[in-house]
C-alpha cells in the first residue's frame, strides 16, 4: 500500500518512536530486540518507530544534510515483497549517509538494507557504514560522497543475484578499490551474522 505524503514529517517520526517504547509497540520492539538482535541504543539512534495499525516498523531516511526525505515501512509479520511499503513520493537516500562526511576513516562499508546497516553499526558505530536502497534507485550524483575513500567494502547478501548487484555497484564506485565481504556458510547477510554471534 501507499500512504499519504503528508504523513512524511519529523513529528510523525517522533510519534512513531514514542509508540515503539509504549504498550502499543510491545510486539514491534520485541521483534527488533529479539528477532533482529538490535540494541535499544541503536533503535533510538536510527529513530526506528512503529505504526501499530499497519503492523509496521517505521524507518526514516535522511539526506546527507539531515533533511527527512522518506519514511519506509517494514511489515514484520509479512514475507517477500509484502514486507515493505512506503509513503507516496518517498525519496530514498543513502541510509546513514551523513557518516560519510563526519567520519575520518579512509574506508567504508556498504550494505544492501537498513537493518544490515544497523546491525554493523552496533559493532562499530564510528566506522562509516551505510546502506544503498538498491541498484535500481542508486543515483550517480551519490558517487561524489564516496570519492575520498581508499577502500569500499560491499557487505551484500550471500546469493547469486547479489553477485550481479555488487559487480554493478563496484563498477560505478571504481572496482579497483571495492572488496566483497564473504559470509560463512549458512549465513545469508549481515543481520544473520550478528544474530549468530549473539546467540553463540
Amino acid at each position: 500500500p501507499q500512504f499519504l505524503a503528508s504523513w512524511r514529517t519529523e513529528a510523525n517520526v517522533q510519534a512513531a518512536c514514542t509508540k515503539l517504547t509504549a504498550s502499543v509497540g510491545r510486539e514491534a520492539l520485541s521483534y527488533l530486540l529479539n528477532d533482529r538482535c538490535f540494541k535499544l541504543e541503536a533503535v533510538k539512534h536510527f529513530k526506528l518507530g512503529v505504526e501499530p495499525d499497519i503492523a509496521a516498523i517505521t524507518v526514516p531516511h535522511y539526506s546527507i544534510d539531515g533533511k527527512l526525505t522518506a519514511i519506509k515501512y517494514r511489515h514484520w509479520r509479512e514475507e517477500g515483497e509484502k514486507r515493505f511499503s512506503g509513503i507516496r513520493g518517498n525519496n530514498l537516500q543513502i541510509y546513514n549517509g551523513s557518516i560519510l562526511i563526519s567520519s575520518p576513516f579512509p574506508w567504508c562499508i556498504l550494505t544492501e538494507g537498513e537493518f544490515d546497516c544497523i546491525s554493523l553499526f552496533q559493532l562499530a558505530s564510528n566506522i562509516p557504514i551505510v546502506a544503498v536502497p538498491g541498484m535500481r534507485t542508486f543515483k550517480d550524483r551519490w558517487l561524489k560522497w564516496f570519492e575520498r575513500f581508499e577502500r569500499i567494502f560491499l557487505a551484500f547478501d550471500r546469493e547469486d543475484s547479489a553477485d550481479e548487484r555488487a559487480e554493478q555497484l563496484a563498477q560505478k564506485l571504481k572496482d579497483y578499490r571495492c572488496y566483497r565481504i564473504q559470509f560463512p556458510p549458512g549465513i545469508k547477510d549481515v543481520n544473520e551474522l550478528v544474530k549468530a554471534s549473539t546467540h553463540a
